[in-house]
């Protein structure tokens, strides 16, 4: 267990312990900055904040950076007519576009989204 002020006021000091103190010092507090909470009981997990990221522990005691798991997104996205539409553009703007979009991407209900980097 160990106490960190973080050069504050020691009534505003939290304690860092067990999973988490060894998961702390394993990332180093420069990667985690300094606990700035309890540990909380949030349904199955535990969590504790930390000044640049919040760590949880599930029933087993693995601990890991809140959101650094798999996750699933699921969207819908609007036909590129919806969106026109949506803005009040007159019909033939929008026909305009339509033509213009399949002249350099293909027929419009074909486009999928992507996410470029």
């Amino acid at each position: 267990m160990v106490l960190y002020r973080n050069g504050r006021d020691m009534s505003q000091a939290q304690m860092v312990r067990g999973a988490f103190l060894r998961a702390f010092e394993a990332r180093r507090p420069a990667s985690c900055g300094y606990p700035t909470s309890v540990e909380i009981a949030e349904g199955d997990l535990t969590i504790q904040g930390f000044e640049k990221l919040t760590l949880e522990m599930d029933a087993s005691g693995e601990v890991r950076v809140r959101g650094s798991g798999t996750q699933q997104i699921r969207a819908t996205i609007p036909s590129v007519e919806t969106l026109l539409r949506v803005q009040e553009i007159s019909e033939p703007l929008i026909a305009a576009a339509l033509k213009a979009v399949t002249a350099a991407y293909g027929p419009p209900e074909q486009l999928t989204a992507a996410n470029t980097v």
